[in-house]
């Protein structure tokens, strides 16, 4: 579980970045995905993922991120590589 730190780090790193798109995963109804630009271009995709390892209790989230072809990078979600928020936004 996070510490408060943990989640005032996330917020700050991600200042300027506005959600563009949501989706259920219609295959997987256990993941939803949310996209998110800044004004430079810049974005990262959120998997957020209910029931890890077939535990109902059980939610994760993940994260892609990149500098261009948001549009592109969006329509491929289910493809990306996906990590934990520390590795991701080092």
């Amino acid at each position: 579980m996070g510490t408060i730190n943990d989640y005032a780090n996330f917020h700050q790193r991600q200042a300027g970045y506005q959600i563009s798109d949501e989706d259920a995963d219609s295959t997987d109804n256990d993941v939803t995905y949310y996209g998110y630009l800044n004004q430079e271009g810049e974005w990262y995709i959120m998997k957020e993922d209910f029931g890890v390892g077939g535990d109902d209790d059980l939610k994760s989230w993940r994260f892609a991120k990149g500098s261009a072809n948001y549009t592109t990078n969006w329509a491929a979600r289910q493809a990306l590589t996906y990590e934990d928020f520390e590795t991701t936004f080092k």
